[in-house]
């Protein structure tokens, strides 16, 4: 245990980047998925106390823990240990009821559990993925019956038709952080039988039924009112055997691929015919060679702006003290506004 724990501090300081997104981990560092197999599942409540009650971002990612290593805890205990998350996060960046940052949460509850409470529970570090809801990972982990983090600002709880999700379009509200499970994983209630539906949304409501619901697709929602990327939380155990220099090699050179790739592509039109061809067929290879990169849409503001967060990304490093903060800001800002990576 003990080296897994400094094979972990070494990945997390291996992530020097200061904007928050880029501190989660992509799908190419899962060796294996561990599967869970007892019925323990998240016992938060988090309107119960003044510190949890604006703190979605937080009791969302440890209701993942608490489900990944099987803590029975009461609804009580639970409350309790939220309070001292949020308490922790206060000291590091959290502002109760003025800051809602998912990215920055995820980290910083991770930080939490690896440096504190899991030597109270005896169970391993963790790290956290975010990646894009289709990718194939998010359906094998909720098929071990994980939880999987997803945003939305949609009012899922107006619809008349108790615990099933089916109309395209409902009222909005704010965003709100909450889980996703498995829909065959749910006793089905009512006349709402599981098998129409692919996912359950799960919230950090314990015994409260207004935002637990049967959903048939997120299709309809995506890039709408439910934010494209959701939050998985893994043991390091998961993790493929590479060293954090490794790691660290492999997202700076996969950094390079998209800033360059976009690049090319939105100056490809202004450049002279006789380079034209050099660049779409260098950009081409790229793709070829790093399936991982971007992939081409056809909105072309879309791609300017991909563009910009791409660049903002990879050239952060070299900013002065100054202006780093001004860069992760406003790549935050375009991928939030316009729905780029």
């Amino acid at each position: 245990m003990e080296d897994t724990k400094e094979l972990t501090k070494q990945f997390w300081d291996a992530w020097d980047y200061n904007c928050d997104d880029e501190r989660a981990f992509g799908t190419e560092v899962v060796k294996h998925i561990p599967d869970l197999t007892w019925p323990i599942w998240a016992t938060a409540n988090q309107g119960k106390n003044r510190e949890t009650r604006s703190a979605c971002t937080m009791v969302w990612a440890m209701s993942q823990i608490q489900r990944l290593f099987q803590l029975d805890l009461s609804m009580e205990e639970r409350n309790k240990l939220d309070i001292e998350l949020v308490n922790y996060c206060v000291k590091k960046w959290y502002v109760i009821w003025q800051w809602w940052s998912t990215p920055t949460a995820c980290n910083n509850v991770c930080k939490w559990w690896n440096e504190i409470w899991r030597h109270k529970f005896w169970k391993e570090e963790v790290f956290y993925l975010r990646v894009y809801w289709t990718d194939p990972l998010v359906l094998k982990v909720l098929e071990k019956w994980h939880l999987v983090g997803y945003s939305k600002s949609i009012q899922f709880g107006s619809d008349q038709v108790a615990w099933f999700v089916w109309r395209d379009r409902y009222p909005t509200t704010t965003w709100h952080r909450l889980n996703l499970k498995w829909a065959n994983h749910v006793i089905a209630t009512g006349w709402a039988p599981r098998q129409w539906s692919k996912y359950w949304s799960e919230d950090n409501y314990h015994w409260q039924i207004w935002e637990n619901f049967f959903i048939k697709d997120l299709k309809p929602y995506i890039n709408k009112w439910v934010y494209a990327y959701v939050y998985i939380i893994l043991p390091v155990s998961a993790m493929e055997n590479k060293t954090p220099e490794q790691i660290k090699d492999e997202t700076e050179t996969l950094k390079a691929v998209n800033a360059l790739v976009w690049t090319l592509s939105t100056v490809w039109g202004s450049l002279p015919e006789d380079f034209q061809k050099k660049v779409s067929d260098l950009a081409s290879d790229l793709r070829k060679s790093y399936p991982d990169a971007r992939k081409l849409v056809d909105d072309e503001a879309k791609k300017h702006y991909q563009v910009i967060a791409d660049q903002l990304s990879y050239n952060w490093k070299w900013a002065d003290d100054k202006h780093k903060d001004a860069y992760w800001l406003l790549a935050k800002e375009l991928r939030d506004k316009f729905w780029v990576q």
